[in-house]
C-alpha cells in the first residue's frame, strides 16, 4: 500500500534528488563528486527542473580547485539557465566571485 498520495515515480524522483544533493554537497571524494555531477547532467536532460534543487551547491562548485568539477558545474548551470532563464540572477554572485578569484584556473574556467 502506498501511504503517500504522490505517484510512485515522483516519490522515486524525490529519493534520487536527495541522493544527488547528498553526493554533491558531501562527496566522499573528487571522483565521486565528478560522477554525481555527470549523473546530474544526464538526469537533467529529461528532467531539467531537477537542477533548481541543486542550484546553490552546484554554483559553489565553480570555485572548486579541480577543473573537471568546475566544467561539469558550469554545464549544469548553463542547462539550468536555458530551462529557467531568470535563474541567472541568483547565479551572478557566484560567477563574479569565480571571475575575481586569485586562482587562475577558476578564472579561466569562467571565461570559457
Amino acid at each position: 500500500k502506498q501511504l503517500s498520495s504522490r505517484p510512485q515515480g515522483q516519490s522515486r524522483l524525490d529519493k534520487d534528488t536527495e541522493i544527488l544533493i547528498n553526493n554533491i554537497t558531501s562527496p566522499e571524494s573528487v571522483d565521486s563528486l565528478t560522477m554525481s555531477l555527470q549523473d546530474l547532467l544526464k538526469t537533467s536532460m529529461s528532467k531539467p527542473e531537477l537542477l533548481s534543487h541543486l542550484q546553490d551547491p552546484v554554483a559553489r562548485l565553480i570555485l572548486h580547485d579541480r577543473e573537471s568539477v568546475r566544467s561539469l558545474a558550469y554545464s549544469c548551470l548553463v542547462r539550468m539557465c536555458r530551462h529557467t532563464p531568470k535563474s541567472w540572477q541568483s547565479l551572478l554572485p557566484s560567477y563574479l566571485a569565480a571571475l575575481q578569484s586569485d586562482e587562475e584556473g577558476v578564472v579561466t574556467s569562467g571565461l570559457k
